[in-house]
């Protein structure tokens, strides 16, 4: 019998990645990885009004305004959207984000790139219940990490503009500690917990409300709930970016 050999389309790719698997997605490593409860990677919204949920659909949000896939994001092959500081949104509450919500341990992520940092208050993400709140925001001239039911908060380095960094909170009620990190480098700490037991806001760009605006650019939200990731860990996630496959 004649061999015939399989048929091979023009367009694949002859010599295909070592092992022939394609390097996971950077949600794929947020979630399989470092154990991420949720992840809205924005990058991969090409049109529409729709904040997808990487793990769970129930858990989409809404945006409002966003210059979609508009610049590169902090992952190859990926386009972030641009909120744009004055009346864009994103709210990303639903039943069953709350329904996940711990306020004893866990943590947030998120990558921003700022187009100014004029304005008081500018915010990347944020969880809220109207007087306790966990928020990513820009204050003035500091990044700051929002974690509190009263007047403390962490804060960064001003990151320049014009560049991607990843911004994040950890809080574990189990140390009594909360640390704040920018490009996986731990900032500052609190001591003590005091977090809203519930959100009645949740916003990317946004506190949730259409309030507090971001200008600039974000990609790659993410929560963790029940578990806090480790310091070392928002350093192993944000050099994970620079070789992660794209969420398209």
């Amino acid at each position: 019998m004649a061999f015939i050999a399989p048929f091979r389309s023009p367009f694949s790719n002859p010599f295909p990645k070592e092992g022939g698997a394609a390097a996971a997605t950077y949600a794929e490593i947020l979630r399989d990885t470092y154990g991420a409860s949720e992840i809205w990677p924005l990058v991969n919204i090409s049109s529409g009004t729709t904040i997808s949920a990487f793990i769970n659909s129930a858990r989409n949000g809404t945006l409002t305004g966003w210059d979609l896939q508009n610049t590169a994001g902090p992952v190859t092959g990926t386009l972030a959207p641009y909120i744009d500081g004055t009346n864009d949104a994103g709210n990303i509450l639903s039943a069953s984000l709350t329904s996940i919500w711990s306020a004893t341990e866990g943590g947030m992520l998120i990558w921003g790139n700022v187009s100014a940092w004029s304005g008081a208050f500018r915010t990347a993400l944020s969880f809220y219940d109207g007087s306790s709140r966990a928020q990513i925001q820009k204050h003035n001239d500091n990044l700051i990490m929002r974690f509190y039911a009263g007047s403390d908060f962490g804060q960064g380095a001003l990151p320049t503009t014009g560049a991607w960094h990843s911004y994040g909170i950890r809080w574990s009620n189990s140390e009594n500690l909360i640390a704040y990190t920018i490009d996986g480098v731990q900032q500052d700490t609190d001591i003590g917990l005091s977090l809203p037991s519930t959100i009645d806001l949740a916003g990317i760009g946004e506190i949730g409300n259409g309030t507090l605006i971001w200008a600039g650019w974000l990609a790659y939200a993410a929560i963790w709930a029940g578990s806090a990731p480790s310091v070392a860990d928002f350093l192993a996630m944000h050099n994970a970016a620079a070789t992660a496959g794209a969420d398209t």
